[in-house]
């Protein structure tokens, strides 16, 4: 047991009764506190010293329980060894046995510079200690009060359910922090496809791009709208790089080109959602079939709603629909903000601009299967289509599968990948931005006739219940 020595100057007049009680001492005496196991011929040294040891309320003890702490700004005695209620007992656990049949005794107190002379005459009879009676080096120290097991495992369990109550409400906070973010992108989006109206006789980005590939039809395995929309998204020098490929090549050329490969891993942040939970970017070196890999964007253009082949108008005239585009993965119509390999000009959005959705979350994933893992039925930002005019850059809103948000599983349902609904992995709803280039958040519960009629650009209809709208 090691001894310890804490030493303090008593200046005349800066110590009162009141704080410390007892016997004052000598005017700048430095007294220490002295902590340690001795042997009978140190306990007599130690009690020829208490004369010295004034400034204590009571003499300093020997051996025995502690009787009274000492009074000292610093760590307490006990915190080292006083709080022993039973002397050594002789044989007590110590690194070097004592003599045999001599019982040590513990002391603690504070003495004054003569008693610190005394116990280190003391030291000789101290031999059964592993460290000598002696005063320590002049320390200043707080003390360090312990807690109980119980009172740890209470503090323990108020943390835990602060947490709990707090987890929800951070995660929220996160959420709506997302989601104002992804609003903007969605904002960005729409914005740059009025700018490139702008810049192209007031005609939109056509939803596949319209190249001619030797012997395929127009729109065979093309890039879609947002490689158009590059040059407004301040990706320049991207579209650089694609735009030589566009018109007469595949994107398999532009994918396996030395500088398209490298395009087609580029990460366009402001294609990609926040809420957005996996990777953006599926390298070629995965296990994912070619078509699944590639850097993605979880917007998609709004192709217009699959109808019937005629309708009636608000005074019941009955009006024919356009003929759909033909396709193995779901008939595409030409009645949305988006066609394949046409532009939509500002003359055909009669129903608005204002009142028609040109810009979609979509995040569908089947729940198992191929694409139960991400990206799902995510695909890359370049693509446009593929050789069977399934379309990648956007989607066609049906009654069946078309509800926003509503979980379907292409393959065991059997949905068109032309079909697939939009959705997002906010709270309740998602962002659609508005061909005027304004954004809503739409609730999961719209009502399907509103949202269809919002989906198309020229539906004819007199008047928009606005009420599942959330306009930003």
């Amino acid at each position: 047991m090691r001894l310890c020595s804490f030493h303090k100057t008593w200046e005349s007049g800066s110590v009162s009764p009141a704080t410390h009680p007892g016997p004052e001492a000598a005017a700048g005496r430095t007294d220490s506190i002295i902590v340690g196991v001795a042997g009978p011929e140190a306990v007599l040294k130690v009690r020829e010293a208490r004369s010295d040891s004034a400034c204590l309320t009571t003499p300093l003890a020997i051996g025995g329980s502690r009787s009274v702490p000492p009074r000292t700004r610093g760590r307490e005695a006990r915190s080292v060894s006083a709080c022993l209620t039973t002397p050594l007992a002789t044989g007590g656990s110590r690194n070097v046995p004592p003599a045999a049949g001599r019982t040590d005794s513990i002391i603690v107190g504070v003495a004054g510079p003569e008693a610190v002379r005394k116990v280190r005459e003391a030291r000789s009879a101290s031999a059964c200690l592993p460290e000598r009676l002696q005063p320590a080096e002049a320390v200043v120290c707080r003390p360090h009060p312990a807690f109980t097991l119980v009172e740890l495992l209470v503090v323990i369990a108020i943390i835990g359910m602060l947490v709990a109550l707090l987890l929800p409400a951070v995660q929220q906070v996160r959420e709506a922090a997302r989601q104002m973010q992804c609003t903007n992108k969605v904002k960005q989006i729409a914005l740059a496809c009025q700018t490139y109206a702008s810049s192209h006789s007031s005609s939109f980005p056509m939803g596949v791009f319209k190249n001619e590939v030797s012997g395929h039809d127009t729109g065979y395995m093309a890039t879609g709208f947002f490689v158009e929309l590059l040059p407004y998204m301040e990706q320049d020098a991207l579209y650089q790089i694609l735009e030589p490929y566009m018109k007469e090549k595949t994107t398999n050329d532009i994918r396996y080109s030395s500088q398209g490969k490298i395009v087609y891993d580029t990460v366009v942040s402001a294609y990609v959602c926040p809420s957005w939970p996996d990777d953006a970017m599926f390298s070629s070196s995965s296990s994912l079939p070619t078509y699944m890999q590639g850097a993605i964007t979880t917007y998609s253009g709004v192709g217009g709603v699959l109808r019937k082949s005629s309708e009636k108008d608000k005074n019941g005239n009955t009006y024919p629909i356009p003929t759909p585009v033909s396709s193995g993965y779901g008939s595409l119509p030409p009645n949305g903000m988006f066609e394949f390999a046409k532009s939509v000009p500002f003359a055909k959005v009669t129903d608005g601009l204002s009142n028609t959705f040109m810009i979609a979350e979509f995040i569908q994933r089947d729940e198992t299967g191929t694409y139960a893992v991400a990206p799902g039925n995510v695909r890359a930002w370049l693509l446009g289509s593929n050789e069977g005019k399934g379309t990648y850059s956007y989607k066609v809103v049906t009654k069946d599968y078309g509800r926003f948000n509503q979980q379907v599983n292409r393959m065991s349902n059997g949905v068109p990948f032309n079909y697939l609904p939009f959705g997002s992995f906010h709270t309740g709803g998602g962002n659609f931005g508005r061909a005027d280039g304004s954004v809503s958040f739409v609730s999961d519960e719209i009502s399907y006739v509103v949202y269809a009629n919002l989906c198309t650009r020229d539906g004819k209809e007199s008047q928009m219940d606005m009420d599942m709208l959330e306009d930003e």
